[in-house]
């Protein structure tokens, strides 16, 4: 079994990096949450659809619901499982993104039927 702390103020490369140790083939992006229906800028529309990549983005900056706790999860849990444990109980949407190669990373998904351990990229 595996923990990992979500609390609003930890910084996301942090959390992401934690994962990625545990999964080293693995790379696990979060999104930003949408952005608040009274914001009418001219990308609000998009905020949604970004990674939270800059080294000063906090977890709240992607989290619907303010939620703080210990996501517990096994490695032979499926990615979907995954994820959707990540939604439903803490409000965060994310991806991941297997190893293409050395420093390489596809730019698909992985399956979401894929079980967490399964990592290995296939080329068809």
């Amino acid at each position: 079994m595996h923990n990992l702390n979500i609390s609003s103020e930890r910084k996301v490369s942090s959390f992401t990096n934690e994962f990625n140790e545990l999964f080293p083939h693995l790379q696990l992006k979060l999104y930003y949450k949408s952005a608040a229906k009274t914001d009418h800028s001219k990308h609000a529309h998009l905020h949604r659809e970004h990674f939270a990549e800059k080294p000063r983005d906090i977890l709240s900056d992607c989290q619907e619901k303010k939620v703080e706790g210990i996501l517990r999860f096994h490695s032979e849990m499926s990615v979907h499982i995954f994820r959707k444990l990540l939604e439903n109980d803490f409000g965060i949407h994310s991806e991941i993104y297997h190893e293409a190669g050395k420093h390489q990373w596809s730019t698909l998904p992985v399956p979401s039927e894929n079980p967490l351990f399964e990592s290995n990229f296939e080329t068809h």
